[in-house]
């Protein structure tokens, strides 16, 4: 008999929003969506669209305008405060002024709800600290200070107060905002770890639309007041990731399901290459506004080889051949020759 899952959260009817004095803005209503217990659920939408303000509402921050939010059988709303630090933690995407806190005091803040008025950790809640510090790799940091830390180092560290937290609900406002590619991509799979191994939901927003699109098991689009929620793949059949993009200077090639830049087009190229060097080329040549074709007519081509990390460029363009060397040389041609047109 499989078990009833405890921690997914549930959203009925809610209408979510903001009040300003006596006016109210109303970003989204009528909101059913679930998020299952032990995934990553990513929110994906443009600025405004409501993202960070459903993740304060599910941290209870922000009460709904309408509707019920339950975690498990809980109503959210109806939980005293030091049972709900129990349920859910939450990590903003405002930096954090530690002052001269160090890594282990500023982990040790997510004991917070089990530590009654005199904060002092015991040594169970030192346990706590170090293994959620370990999880995130940041062990050997403990006693550095927290304002010595990279971004990507700090933004470490809150997951680890998170964890430190102890809560089956894990919520993030943009975690990998300001962070670096080898550091966005290591918090996002830090996080996918902590769903599938460790059972935790994990709901966080983000703008990086490639970041959600590789590391989501479900992805929620927010657009126009509208939900549309699915895995990835699904999104991206379904349109709702090209109407994302709709009016941008952006478009999802389903072909390689990947973004696309709409650069201004200035020619096509037939392409001869290696297989795993074709989209190198294929991307060089369109960003200087070339598209490659499979028309094998086309008097304009090029042909490439790679052997050993040397490059040997031949191409034919308007009738005339020309030999590279190095890629660079090749767009700086294909520049120059199109500004003369």
């Amino acid at each position: 008999m499989v078990a009833e899952p405890k921690y997914d959260i549930r959203l009925t009817g809610i209408a979510g929003g903001y009040r300003n004095g006596k006016e109210t803005r109303v970003l989204y209503r009528d909101v059913d969506l679930t998020v299952p217990e032990g995934e990553v659920f990513i929110l994906l939408g443009r600025n405004g669209a409501g993202k960070s303000t459903l993740l304060k509402t599910l941290a209870g921050l922000l009460r709904p305008l309408q509707g019920e939010i339950r975690i498990g059988e809980e109503r959210i709303d109806r939980l005293p405060v030091h049972r709900l630090a129990g349920l859910v933690s939450f990590v903003s995407t405002e930096k954090v002024r530690p002052g001269n806190f160090t890594v282990r005091n500023l982990v040790g803040l997510g004991r917070s709800p089990y530590t009654g008025w005199t904060g002092r950790l015991s040594e169970t809640d030192g346990e706590v600290v170090r293994r959620a510090l370990r999880l995130v790799g940041m062990e050997d940091f403990a006693e550095k200070g927290v304002e010595s830390l990279s971004d990507g180092e700090r933004q470490r560290v809150m997951i680890a107060r998170a964890l430190a937290q102890d809560t089956p609900v894990i919520l993030l406002d943009e975690p990998t905002a300001y962070l670096d590619i080898p550091n966005t991509y290591g918090i996002a799979l830090l996080l996918q770890r902590l769903a599938h191994e460790y059972g935790k939901t994990i709901l966080f927003s983000t703008h990086d639309l490639q970041v959600a699109l590789r590391t989501a098991d479900t992805l929620c689009i927010l657009e126009g007041g509208r939900f549309h929620t699915g895995a990835p793949e699904d999104l991206m059949l379904s349109g709702a990731v090209d109407a994302m993009l709709a009016g941008s200077v952006l478009r999802f090639d389903m072909c390689d399901a990947d973004l696309k830049l709409e650069f201004r087009r200035r020619g096509t190229v037939f392409l001869e290459a290696y297989r795993q060097y074709r989209g190198l080329f294929e991307k060089a040549l369109e960003r200087v506004g070339y598209a490659v074709t499979a028309d094998v007519s086309c008097p304009d081509r090029l042909t490439a080889q790679v052997e050993k990390e040397a490059v040997s460029l031949e191409l034919t363009l308007h009738g005339r051949n020309h030999r590279f060397d190095t890629i660079g040389a090749l767009l700086a041609l294909l520049r120059r020759e199109e500004e003369k047109r």
